[in-house]
């Protein structure tokens, strides 16, 4: 009996743990690699080094169509929702905004795509 089958007999999946283990070691690697690169980048790794990068990367989950609360997501429309924060992004550096005024931006428009998102959803269920 492999481990696999043995989580099974506590009520989960065998097939699903054995696709999923296929890509939990690859986002780990990828983890590694991004944090590798990072620390060079940045001439050594130091806490909180990533957290400028956290509001872009949920922004880019949430702009692919991704529901904060449940929905389903895929690959091609992350990959969208980040090229568009990039060119957000891009657009206010070049307009010379300071730091903290981007951030609100950003803020801004991840929460009216999350409103009009919420609201075309009740208004489909309905």
């Amino acid at each position: 009996m492999t481990h696999a089958c043995r989580i099974d007999l506590t009520g989960a999946d065998c097939r699903a743990f054995e696709s999923g283990a296929l890509s939990r070691e690859l986002n780990r690697r990828a983890a590694a690699l991004t944090g590798t690169l990072l620390s060079a980048r940045a001439g050594g790794a130091f806490l909180d080094m990533g957290s400028p990068f956290l509001l872009q990367s949920v922004g880019a989950v949430v702009l692919g169509g991704t529901l904060i609360f449940g929905g389903s997501a895929t690959a091609a429309g992350t990959l969208f929702g980040s090229v568009l924060l990039v060119l957000i992004v891009t657009t206010m550096q070049i307009a010379g905004l300071p730091g903290g005024t981007q951030e609100i931006i950003q803020g801004l428009v991840i929460i009216a795509v999350l409103a009009f998102a919420g609201d075309a959803r009740s208004r489909g269920s309905a």
